[in-house]
C-alpha cells in the first residue's frame, strides 16, 4: 500500500528572517534547518523507503541528505517551490508585503491563475506536482519520501483534499514538519500525520 511521507525542508536563514524564498532564491539550511534534518533522519532511518525525492534546489536536498547514505536521491523540479516573480529575495515589509497579500487575496477569491510579474501561479504548480504524483503512484506500491516546499505542500493538499485553492493558507507547514498520506485505492487515502514535528523532541 503506497504511503507519501511529505516533508518540508529544515530553516534557512530567509526562513528565519522573513525574506521571500520561492524558486528562485536557491538557499542552504541554517545551523537550525541541519539539525532539524538530522533529527528527522534518526527518527525516520528505518522506514524501508521505495523512493526517495525532492525539488532541485539545495535546501530540500540537504534536508534529505542524511537519506544518501541509504538511498539514491532523487531530484525533479516538479517538485519545486512556486516562484514569487518580482518578490523573491526581499525582505516582508512595506510594498513587498502589500504584493504578497495581494496576491494572496486573489487566490482566496478563487484566481488560482493570479501571479505576480515573472512569477508562478498556483494552477501552474498543481499541475506539475499532480503529474508527478500520478506518475509516483504508477511507479511505486510501499513507502515513498519527498521533500518539498511550504506553498507547494499548501497547494497539494488544497487540491488533493477536496477543497479549492481558495483554502490553500489554511494548509500551514512548518520547516522540517511531516505529513503522510496512505492511499487506500487509485483515488482514496487518509491522512495519517499532517504538520508533524514530533522528531525535533528526540
Amino acid at each position: 500500500m503506497l504511503r507519501i511521507f511529505l516533508l518540508r525542508h529544515g530553516e534557512t536563514d530567509y526562513n528565519k528572517r522573513r525574506i521571500v524564498q520561492g524558486s528562485g532564491v536557491d538557499a542552504s539550511l541554517n545551523e537550525m534547518g541541519i539539525l532539524q534534518a538530522q533529527k528527522f533522519f534518526e527518527k525516520y532511518k528505518n522506514v524501508p523507503f521505495e523512493a526517495v525525492y525532492c525539488s532541485t534546489l539545495k535546501r530540500t536536498y540537504e534536508t534529505l541528505k542524511p537519506f544518501e547514505i541509504l538511498y539514491p536521491i532523487q531530484k525533479d523540479p516538479a517538485l519545486n517551490e512556486l516562484s514569487w516573480g518580482i518578490i523573491e529575495g526581499q525582505e516582508f515589509e512595506g510594498k513587498t508585503a502589500e504584493l504578497y497579500w495581494a496576491i494572496n487575496q486573489a487566490w482566496e477569491k478563487g484566481d488560482a491563475h493570479k501571479k505576480l510579474p515573472n512569477g508562478d501561479s498556483p494552477l501552474e504548480v498543481w499541475n506539475r506536482v499532480n503529474n508527478f504524483i500520478s506518475n509516483l503512484k504508477k511507479k511505486h506500491r510501499s513507502n515513498v519520501l519527498i521533500c518539498t516546499h511550504g506553498r507547494t505542500l499548501k497547494i497539494f493538499f488544497s487540491f488533493l483534499t477536496g477543497y479549492s485553492l481558495k483554502y490553500q493558507n489554511l494548509f500551514n507547514h512548518h520547516n522540517s514538519s511531516l505529513s503522510i498520506l496512505r492511499f487506500l485505492d487509485e483515488n482514496h487515502f487518509i491522512v495519517e500525520k499532517f504538520n508533524d514535528l514530533s522528531h525535533l523532541e528526540l
